[in-house]
């Protein structure tokens, strides 16, 4: 009598980005012969954010509750959306591979300036996404100026090429995902040292119920070790400077092929619009986070 094959339950919204990370998921879990079967939950409003403690209680979307009905095994959210603070049904199993973290300037012809700052002209407007890029990209080019356009990748490329903005920051993943024509546009490449991205940025992470011990083990076959000593570096920094400070911090660490961690960080304050920069290597990933985080505060 032959074993029934083993399956995995993997919980998506209907997004294209959403779909195609679940089926890269399916795709590893084949090469261990572990079959995995998508299921779409319908309704789900705001993907990642998905469980925020407050003093009112757990907010959780419908792929979370789905997780706690066992409808499913397992969700996939970007780790750097993904709350630190976890509730205590669900745990955090494995986490992806950890994609290219660079942020890609995208400047349109009448607006470049090759011996410029960034090659810009001066005082051209960029558009951001947050004010913490903004902030980094002013320290970049004092003359510059910015605007925050949002989040939506088609509208933000639209207004580049219609001419409300001379430039726009998107970063590698973005552009990479987007299927728009990009003729006569310029591009600088921000390293994640000099643009510093968001704790756990360009990272997935596989959640599950803590109790299913089954999809836990299964899911140690994709973890990527290596990706989560960096990630709990980042996010550890953000973890001592609490929460409340996520939109206002930047952290990048890489451990290189010696074993040694280099990790960079910012930290935004938005009243008076001053950025602080810190970078710190070690041969040990001790203390590093607590060590940023002492960088950071001090005198800020």
């Amino acid at each position: 009598m032959t074993n029934p094959p083993l399956k995995i339950r993997i919980g998506v919204s209907d997004s294209e980005p959403d779909l195609r990370h679940a089926l890269e998921l399916k795709h590893k879990l084949s090469l261990y012969q572990v079959e995995g079967e998508i299921k779409y939950i319908s309704h789900v409003n705001d993907i990642g954010k998905a469980h925020i403690a407050s003093e009112f209680g757990m907010v959780m979307n419908p792929l979370t509750s789905a997780l706690l009905n066992d409808d499913i095994d397992v969700v996939i959210y970007p780790l750097h959306e993904t709350s630190i603070v976890q509730t205590e049904a669900l745990k955090l199993c494995a986490l992806s591979e950890r994609a290219d973290t660079s942020s890609q300037l995208l400047i349109r012809h009448d607006a470049f300036s090759p011996a410029s700052d960034l090659r810009l002209k001066e005082k051209a407007v960029i558009g951001t996404q947050t004010s913490l890029e903004a902030l980094q990209l002013k320290s970049l080019c004092p003359s510059a100026l910015t605007c925050i356009v949002g989040q939506n990748t088609s509208h933000n490329l639209n207004m580049l090429q219609d001419g409300a903005i001379d430039a726009l920051l998107i970063s590698q993943v973005e552009l990479h995902d987007s299927d728009q024509l990009l003729p006569d546009l310029h591009m600088v490449s921000l390293h994640p040292k000099e643009l510093i991205p968001k704790p756990g940025q360009g990272v997935h992470c596989y959640q599950t119920h803590i109790e299913n011990l089954r999809t836990r083990k299964i899911m140690k076959l994709v973890h990527n070790p290596d990706v989560a000593e960096e990630t709990n570096i980042e996010r550890k920094v953000l973890r001592l400077l609490g929460e409340i400070k996520s939109t206002s911090l930047g952290v990048y660490c890489k451990k290189d092929n010696n074993g040694n961690f280099h990790a960079v960080a910012v930290l935004a304050n938005f009243p008076s619009e001053e950025i602080k920069k810190v970078s710190l290597s070690q041969s040990t990933s001790y203390q590093l986070a607590e060590n940023i985080y002492q960088l950071l505060t001090n005198e800020l």
